[in-house]
């Protein structure tokens, strides 16, 4: 199972960075955009605990668990695909237009074969060890302090 708090805050950065582009976008109605928002505001509130633990977590220990948010969104990956090619061959069977099917498979392809590779690849070679990678990353997240101006 996947642990929840490793990769929430980085989940929600890419999500709140995605809802920001959604907004300044001139199709989707006022009505859409705010229950994007809404939506955005009720998980937030929904998982603000582990929200916090992930962010406490990231300041005090970042490259462990930057490293083990890396792990935790590849194996997260492999089930999003299981879940996701019966929604994508349903969009192409569906799909009005012959563009839209193949480009739904044609990425649900890459994306399976991408991760299918990169499992074996990390399932027979000897493993990596942790400490190393770990080791390449700051020990804690420090914001760098901000010089005053000079006052004369």
């Amino acid at each position: 199972m996947i642990d929840l708090r490793n990769i929430i805050l980085p989940i929600f950065v890419i999500w709140a960075f995605v809802l920001l582009f959604f907004l300044f976008r001139r199709g989707p109605g006022a009505l859409w955009k705010s229950c994007a928002i809404l939506i955005f505001l009720f998980y937030g509130a929904y998982h603000y605990k582990e929200l916090q633990e992930s962010y406490q977590a990231f300041l005090l220990h970042f490259n462990k668990t930057t490293i083990a948010a890396i792990i935790d969104l590849f194996k997260g990956f492999g089930a999003v695909l299981f879940w996701m090619w019966p929604v994508a061959l349903w969009i192409s069977y569906y799909a009005t237009s012959d563009e839209l099917a193949r480009t739904s498979i044609r990425w649900m392809v890459l994306l399976t074969l991408f991760f299918w590779v990169f499992f074996f690849l990390f399932t027979f070679y000897p493993p990596v060890d942790r400490t190393t990678a770990e080791g390449g990353l700051p020990g804690t997240f420090k914001m760098p302090e901000i010089p005053s101006p000079p006052t004369k």
